[in-house]
């Protein structure tokens, strides 16, 4: 028979597919979601400017060079972060551990999509022919990913890290 703790571990990722799903196919739109897209565009919008690269902003649209683009909540990386939270949190580990997967996952996500989004730019503006491969297959690829790659490091050091205590003890 599983254990309630089991139980809870599966509740709690699938609904985190199901609702990273949502947003990804745009049937769910999360709270605050368009603040975020707004700052994102704002900040991209700031490095390009840093660049030397003329940019105008309204709310999530940034148009240069006769180039214009639509943060949406889906440039966010939302779905992406809610799905290496919940992972990270479901994860039978100390609460320590996952505070810190939490505490440099969720920057590090947000600092990469950061320049995934920023190249995109850069690329819809020099390059628009190469965008949708950029940012349908070579960006997507890039962010899974990562967050993937960074959930295994976390995961081990994790383990290693209570195995450790536990042999200490």
């Amino acid at each position: 028979m599983l254990s309630l703790g089991v139980v809870v571990r599966v509740v709690v990722v699938s609904a985190s597919l199901i609702v990273a799903s949502g947003i990804a196919i745009g049937t769910i739109e999360l709270p605050g979601a368009g603040i975020l897209a707004i700052a994102l565009a704002s900040i991209s919008g700031s490095a390009l400017e840093i660049m030397g690269v003329p940019v105008s902003l309204d709310g999530a649209v940034i148009s240069t060079n006769g180039f214009l683009a639509i943060v949406a909540q889906q440039c966010t990386a939302i779905e992406l972060i809610l799905i290496y939270s919940a992972l990270a949190l479901v994860c039978p580990v100390s609460l320590k551990a996952r505070a810190l997967a939490l505490l440099l996952g969720i920057p590090a996500l947000c600092l990469l999509n950061l320049v995934r989004v920023i190249s995109l730019l850069l690329i819809g503006i020099g390059f628009p022919q190469h965008l949708d491969m950029a940012h349908l297959a070579i960006w997507q690829t890039v962010m899974v990913s990562a967050a993937f790659v960074m959930w295994l490091i976390w995961l081990r050091w994790a383990y290693n890290v209570e195995r450790n205590d536990r042999l200490a003890a």
